[in-house]
């Protein structure tokens, strides 16, 4: 990432947070204590969460997810990493590649004047070196039958299924 890159990405990061904390002032200018504390604790919950992407030593995976929502206008993502302090940098280019691939086949078949909800979620299988990573998304979804087809990985063992809100889409990814 080059120096102007990392900017941008830092000037989005603080906007966000700078965002988060207006939101905590008005509450507490208003003198309503319960939804300062809400918003304090989904911070805290936010920040923890974040804490254990970027334990995952998988930096392009770290900065995929973190810069998303700057990156899509139609659509956002939360994130669940339901395992952290492993070593993924053997397999983050293939992360990556994977969310990139599913996100570009997605904006294909979505109508572009809709919103879309997204939640990525992590997990490792217990007692194995395999990574789960789980791509959600909630809106209508156009062309699924096709969505699936053109989702190619090549050596990966992937699934792509209807929800009663859009589609979801796993693979599993061995690591060392």
């Amino acid at each position: 990432m080059n120096e102007k890159k990392f900017m941008q990405f830092l000037q989005n990061y603080r906007h966000d947070i700078l965002n988060e904390l207006q939101i905590v002032h008005g509450y507490a200018s208003m003198g309503n204590l319960e939804k300062v504390e809400n918003k304090v604790s989904q911070m805290i919950a936010s920040f923890h969460n974040e804490r254990k992407l970027i334990s995952l030593h998988a930096p392009k995976l770290a900065l995929w997810v973190i810069e998303f929502n700057h990156r899509h206008e139609n659509i956002r993502i939360t994130y669940d990493m339901h395992t952290e302090n492993i070593n993924l940098e053997q397999i983050d280019d293939s992360l990556v590649y994977f969310c990139d691939q599913f996100v570009k086949l997605l904006t294909k078949y979505c109508n572009s004047e809709e919103y879309y909800e997204g939640n990525l979620e992590l997990h490792k299988r217990p007692d194995e070196q395999i990574i789960e990573l789980h791509l959600s998304f909630q809106g209508n979804m156009l062309q699924i039958a096709e969505l699936k087809e053109n989702l190619i990985m090549t050596d990966q063992a992937y699934e792509i299924v209807e929800t009663n809100s859009g589609v979801r889409c796993s693979i599993a990814v061995s690591f060392q």
